[in-house]
């Protein structure tokens, strides 16, 4: 449906850090991530650490989306008042919501 649309999986944090630090940069194509809050090696708030640490040409390609499960209201707010947050998405995701973040 979105041909140029390319959509990466990383099980591992650490390994998108490494992709978004490599990848990104101020006249690369945005990049979206749906980031979780629970995840091996590193969680979510210590992958924004991360990408906080980043050259401002990086940051500004980047729109994120906290993707969680918690019920937690201080993660949603967290995530709310986070500078680098575009949004905060409850698990489950569906079709439906991507097309609403998107534009599809």
């Amino acid at each position: 449906m979105y041909p140029h649309v390319e959509v990466l999986d990383f099980e591992s944090p650490l390994q998108a850090l490494q992709y978004v630090d490599n990848t990104c940069a101020g006249d690369f194509a945005s990049t979206a991530i749906l980031l979780d809050i629970n995840m091996p090696e590193l969680n979510g708030w210590q992958v924004l650490e991360k990408l906080q640490e980043l050259p401002s040409s990086k940051k500004e390609c980047l729109t994120i989306f906290m993707l969680s499960s918690s019920i937690d209201p201080r993660d949603k707010q967290k995530a709310d008042e986070h500078v680098l947050i575009s949004g905060y998405i409850e698990k489950p995701l569906s079709r439906e919501i991507l097309y609403k973040l998107f534009g599809g």
